[in-house]
């Protein structure tokens, strides 16, 4: 075999390395996956309680059927995140999956954002002691709260929680899917549960 040849080899199985790791998927880094439990909660405020929706139409109930199965609702009007924080012991400690919405009524009542960060760390960290999956839903519409987002994103990075960005995009300001100037109609949340029954698919 010639020079030449062996160095075409060498080049062609280079190559073929790098596109491997290039296109490798990354090891999945969300904390307490995979795990044999069962039971997915929904732990928040009134976007999770169900405001502005019909009997049967929450959230929670909405995530539930396009999902099939139950995701138990812990959502409290005026909920803020420090709120959240003196109740999570309230969350079933044996839950596969923990939905948090918090942050909507923290922006309203100008609570500086680094109070709302360190409550919601701080949820985070007890949902992963539970052994349970944490997800993260945050509101980001400047209209309505101002340009705060707290850091979800890397808040989910670090603590390995799912995430999802802004809950009312396209949502918010359309009468056709609110119910008033901040909840959702029936509609609406349907929007929602969609979207976040595609981001946890994998999950549960």
């Amino acid at each position: 075999m010639s020079l030449r040849n062996i160095i075409y080899i060498i080049v062609t199985v280079f190559i073929l390395i790098s596109v491997f790791f290039l296109f490798k998927p990354e090891e999945d880094n969300i904390s307490n996956f995979p795990n044999d439990r069962t039971g997915i909660v929904m732990f928040g405020d009134s976007l999770v309680s169900g405001k502005g929706s019909s009997a049967g139409n929450s959230l929670p109930e909405k995530l539930g059927r396009k999902i099939d199965q139950p995701v138990l609702n812990l959502g409290v009007p005026g909920n803020t995140s420090v709120n959240g924080l003196k109740n999570v012991d309230e969350i079933p400690k044996d839950a596969r999956l923990v939905i948090i919405n918090l942050g909507g009524n923290d922006a309203l009542k100008k609570i500086p954002e680094e109070v709302t960060e360190n409550a919601i760390r701080s949820i985070i960290s007890q949902v992963q002691q539970n052994g349970s999956i944490a997800m993260i839903i945050s509101v980001r519409n400047g209209l309505l709260f101002g340009n705060f987002d707290y850091n979800y994103q890397k808040i989910a990075d670090e603590t390995g929680s799912l995430y999802m960005s802004d809950i009312l995009k396209d949502i918010f300001g359309d009468e056709k899917y609110m119910s008033d100037q901040i909840h959702p109609n029936d509609l609406g949340y349907s929007i929602i549960a969609d979207r976040i029954a595609e981001i946890i698919e994998d999950y549960i």
